[in-house]
């Protein structure tokens, strides 16, 4: 697949914001597991894997207490990320430490940075 349509045909990719993506993220309705796959693809590097520090990805993605009505550090984030998982929405190998963007849900080539090693899990995609 070259990346090309022909005449009268839908391409077989899309651009689209990260500030969409973004405020998606942050919407307080979404299932945690959405809201990850959403922060993952706002912030997706060259080589799909989207790091954190440790107990980044639970403080960026609050949820409400339901006692207080205060937003706090989501401390079951790893539930998340593996429903994602089993969702389809993110690689297999992601953790709460390195979200990955699944190969089939990026375009190529991303600027050169698609064999970058990751930080956290040593791996390029």
């Amino acid at each position: 697949m070259t990346g090309r349509s022909r005449p009268g045909e839908e391409p077989p990719w899309i651009k689209s914001r990260r500030g969409g993506w973004e405020s998606k993220a942050s919407n307080l309705d979404l299932h945690q597991w959405l809201r990850v796959h959403a922060l993952a693809m706002a912030r997706m590097p060259g080589n799909r894997h989207v790091t954190f520090q440790p107990g980044e990805l639970g403080q960026v993605l609050s949820v409400v207490d339901k006692k207080t009505g205060v937003l706090k550090p989501d401390k079951n984030i790893d539930r998340a990320v593996k429903d994602a998982i089993r969702f389809g929405y993110v690689h297999p190998a992601s953790t709460t430490r390195c979200v990955r963007i699944l190969k089939e849900d990026a375009a190529y080539p991303l600027f050169g940075q698609e064999d970058r090693p990751c930080p956290v899990c040593d791996r390029g995609t």
